[in-house]
């Protein structure tokens, strides 16, 4: 495996064999954005000299926001859903990157659009989304005087777009787009695809400023049936986990989607199995590290080791979202009957929860049956900065106990050095990886009190296995292996587009 810097300088060769085939840096719209996903990836990207911009469409839950992402909020008000970003303290200076775009398709396509051939449009274009979303996330009286103007701005944003007559785009797309619901040999119903018609129409014109475009979630759907199929990869975040299967409009979607896109990149190592039951062909599956900006967080590491202490007691933190009781399932139960071990054993510790998820007065109430209310400490939602702190002040990170995978938290805890409680399939991830990482892998109760006794009896018991975590962290989860890997797929994508014209 390649290490970092040869892999950069090796990606920075590759782009520039492509800017010169283009005659201008390589250019990738992103569409969806759960959890930043799409913001991380652009911003890797942007790094390494590509034009890339972020379409976060009707997303606007704190995580997917680059101020989270950044660390960049001191004080958030609001709700988590719809943050009232005209009263949420930020960070002295921070702005948010305008390629990054938040907002309801139907003004952040056209908006995105403009930008990129009409400033005064784009002006126009650009208030009106603003007023949108202070008028989502706005708290207070003044929410109803602003909201007579939306109405106006609704009518002003269909009129805009009714008016601009779309630019076919070249090459197979020249034919009109079918945006009628699939026959019945896809498996697709009628009226499937009606909600996602509105925004196809416009991303006709926006589309074609992009040599690729990478759908997540659902998200592809839209230059899908755009006609732009041919540049455009899916980029699943455990969306082929359950969705795909389902006997609903967003299940049949998703699978009609997944199957005609060229690339289908899978972040998570149990959604393989999943594309193969789809019928994806392997060569059209390419898996991939999750992106993160691995870079910010070993010098915030760095910078912040001499600084942090941990507490006198063994202190673990378990900050997976509280969901235990449904289908997706993090199994935080077997986290606190783990702790009810442990207590009931004498062991002298503290347990960290984060208040987020549905099931957190299901959570609360089975601490208080466990009689294990001593051990616990509740933290709210914090930013991303905030949480590594606790990362860093912590013993051990427990993660989630019932998908065998590697998740959000597992791999910033890798990066972190720090040792990670989970469960994984390791077969799998060596498979996905190319090696696998070095934690703790247990699936019970038993097992994992267990794991948790050994380093609370000695709390530097897993000091290897925390090294030998960065250290893989650095080699198979890197940005640049991330970025390498995308390219792998671009590269082909802009040779067929340019045979085409």
């Amino acid at each position: 495996m390649p290490q970092v810097d040869e892999l950069s300088a090796d990606l920075d060769r590759r782009l520039k064999r492509v800017e010169a085939h283009l005659g201008r840096p390589l250019r990738v719209l992103h569409i969806g954005n759960i959890a930043n996903n799409a913001y991380n990836n652009a911003k890797i990207m942007r790094r390494y000299g590509i034009e890339a911009d972020v379409l976060s469409l009707n997303s606007y839950h704190v995580t997917s926001t680059p101020e989270w992402e950044e660390g960049a909020i001191v004080d958030l008000a609001g709700s988590p859903q719809a943050p009232d970003w005209h009263l949420t303290t930020l960070r002295a200076g921070y702005k948010r990157p305008d390629w990054f775009i938040e907002g309801p398709g139907r003004l952040c396509i056209p908006y995105l659009h403009a930008r990129k051939h009409n400033r005064l449009l784009a002006m126009i274009l650009g208030a009106m989304l603003g007023l949108h979303n202070s008028l989502h996330s706005a708290q207070g009286g003044w929410r109803k005087a602003l909201a007579t103007l939306l109405p106006l701005a609704r009518a002003t944003a269909r009129s805009i777009t009714a008016h601009s007559r779309p630019t076919p785009p070249s090459g197979p797309a020249k034919e009109a787009p079918d945006t009628q619901p699939a026959t019945d040999s896809t498996g697709m119903r009628p009226g499937d695809l009606d909600e996602y018609q509105f925004e196809a129409r416009l991303m006709q014109r926006l589309g074609a400023y992009y040599d690729v475009i990478q759908g997540y979630a659902l998200s592809a759907i839209i230059p899908q049936m755009s006609g732009y199929g041919h540049k455009t990869t899916c980029y699943e975040h455990g969306t082929l986990r359950d969705i795909p299967f389902e006997n609903t409009p967003r299940g049949r979607v998703c699978a009609h989607t997944y199957r005609q896109t060229p690339a289908v990149f899978i972040t998570n190592t149990d959604c393989v199995a999943a594309a193969d039951r789809l019928g994806i062909p392997r060569e059209r599956q390419h898996p991939i590290p999750h992106a993160f900006n691995d870079l910010k967080l070993a010098d915030y590491c760095a910078s912040r080791a001499s600084q942090i202490s941990r507490p006198e007691q063994p202190t673990f933190i378990a900050p997976a979202r509280h969901d235990w009781r449904g289908d997706i399932s993090k199994g935080n139960d077997i986290v606190l009957q783990a702790a009810k071990i442990l207590s009931d054993e004498g062991a002298d510790f503290k347990l960290r929860l984060v208040r987020w998820g549905e099931d957190i007065a299901a959570s609360e109430q089975l601490i208080r049956d466990l009689g294990i209310e001593q051990h616990i400490e509740w933290l709210d939602l914090m930013p991303k900065e905030d949480l590594w702190d606790q990362y860093l002040t912590c013993d051990g990170i427990l993660d989630q106990f019932i998908l065998p995978a590697l998740s959000g938290v597992g791999f910033e805890a890798l990066a972190c050095g720090k040792p990670l409680f989970t469960r994984i399939d390791p077969t799998v991830l060596k498979a996905f990886f190319g090696a696998e990482p070095p934690l703790l892998n247990v699936d019970t109760p038993e097992k994992l009190a267990k794991a948790m006794s050994t380093l609370i009896q000695d709390r530097s018991a897993y000091d290897d296995i925390g090294r030998a975590a960065a250290e893989w962290a650095k080699v198979y989860h890197s940005s640049a292996r991330v970025m390498s890997l995308q390219l792998d797929v671009y590269e082909r994508m802009v040779e067929g587009l340019q045979t085409r014209n």
